[in-house]
């Protein structure tokens, strides 16, 4: 325990006495002790402090701007990925429709060629014939204006 009272002692006795050497030369505005070695020291760290900033904002403003580019990509894959899901969805509406129609212009086809002209007129003819009343009543009529 000797030893680590020695060692506080001296390290606390370091200490005041560089806080009051600090003190004297902030008065004093100079350097008592080794002024042009630790001017150059302090221009080193001054040098280093302004790199290690430099590269910090840079590393900082890269990995903000990276995170952003990041989630933007994101978000526009999933509206992408929207879009073609509802793009492919209406294609598949679009071709059953094709198909659809297809199928109801070759059936429509097929009954205009069974279909002749005079089997038209034979369907014409079925459509507006009277009825057997109505020719007794026809016949009727037309056989009292004669006479």
């Amino acid at each position: 325990m000797g030893l680590a009272a020695i060692i506080f002692s001296v390290s606390t006795a370091a200490f005041v006495g560089y806080a009051f050497l600090v003190t004297l030369e902030e008065r004093k505005a100079r350097r008592f002790i080794g002024g042009r070695f630790r001017e150059r020291l302090d221009v080193q760290f001054e040098h280093v402090g302004q790199q290690f900033e430099h590269h910090f904002k840079h590393v900082s403003r890269y990995l903000l701007q990276l995170g952003w580019y990041y989630s933007v990509h994101s978000i526009l894959r999933t509206v992408l990925t929207a879009l073609v899901s509802s793009y492919n969805y209406i294609e598949g509406i679009f071709e059953r429709n094709r198909l659809r129609t297809k199928e109801l212009r070759k059936e429509f086809k097929l009954q205009l060629h069974r279909k002749s002209h005079l089997s038209h007129i034979a369907d014409h003819k079925a459509e507006t014939a009277l009825s057997e009343e109505d020719k007794e009543v026809l016949k009727t009529r037309k056989l009292e204006q004669d006479h």
